[in-house]
């Protein structure tokens, strides 16, 4: 029986110590794709220097992430984007250097600078390099995403949605454009599908936000009620007169406080 026990205790050693082995190269592997996918985003040096006025709050749920910020300054434009991939973790991390490699062609390569027209272009893209078109495709992934076009020169911002908003403050008053309510790519799988415009004359002291859903999503610690976009339109109203440091360090200590002890369920991205 001794003699049992101690096989028995081998064995379970062993397989202890394989299960140990593995889960470290898995988890090696991952922290090195985050390097790729954190060498990816947008410089925030760049993005800074183009806006000084402005901040990132950008927490992944996992090591890797399925949302991400895009940015860049084309035609005389300066572009910036908050998207959020089809699940987070490994899954999305695809889908975001996905995205983000056909933005970069869209706009820095084939001169696009419309937002509608950038978004109906990317949902034909990525429905193409998914097969999404395909009867036998079993292929639903896709992404939510704001998109914003700044002239600074004349003042004015286009803005494009699919499935997220952008919010516009001026004066501590939030005024909140929708865009269009189906996403880039997933389930819907259809070819130019079209998405709107909506152009702002900007005033001095203005803010906008771009976001994914996590924020608003997250659960509270206790009973489970979701922040809401509600709250976060309140407190993007209230923060909106502080400097883009503080404004950034509020909602963190927000979140920190309503989420407590509970998981965060999803990626983060304002």
């Amino acid at each position: 029986k001794t003699m049992l026990l101690k096989k028995e205790k081998e064995v379970v050693e062993a397989v202890k110590s394989q299960l140990e082995g593995k889960n470290k190269d898995i988890t090696d592997s991952i922290n090195y794709a985050k390097r790729i996918q954190e060498a990816i985003l947008p410089s925030q040096a760049a993005i800074y220097k183009s806006f000084p006025e402005a901040f990132i709050y950008y927490k992944p749920k996992d090591i890797v992430s399925g949302d991400f910020y895009w940015f860049t300054e084309a035609e005389g434009y300066y572009f910036v984007a908050a998207v959020d991939c089809t699940g987070h973790g490994v899954p999305g991390a695809f889908m975001s250097l996905i995205a983000s490699t056909l933005l970069n062609d869209i706009v820095n390569e084939k001169k696009i600078t419309i937002p509608s027209e950038i978004l109906q272009k990317l949902n034909n893209q990525i429905i193409e390099a998914l097969k999404q078109n395909e009867d036998d495709s079993s292929s639903r992934d896709g992404m939510d995403m704001a998109i914003c076009r700044v002239d600074k020169k004349k003042s004015k911002l286009v803005f494009a949605g699919a499935a997220r908003p952008m919010y516009h403050v001026r004066k501590q008053v939030l005024t909140e454009f929708k865009g269009q309510g189906y996403p880039i790519g997933g389930h819907y799988g259809l070819m130019n599908l079209k998405y709107a415009d909506s152009e702002i004359e900007l005033e001095q002291g203005d803010m906008f936000y771009v976001s994914s859903d996590g924020y608003a999503d997250q659960f509270h610690e206790s009973d489970k009620k979701k922040f809401s976009t509600k709250r976060l339109r309140a407190l993007l109203e209230k923060i909106s007169v502080l400097d883009m440091e503080s404004q950034r360090t509020q909602l963190n200590d927000a979140m920190l406080t309503w989420k407590g002890t509970a998981e965060q369920i999803d990626d983060i991205l304002i």
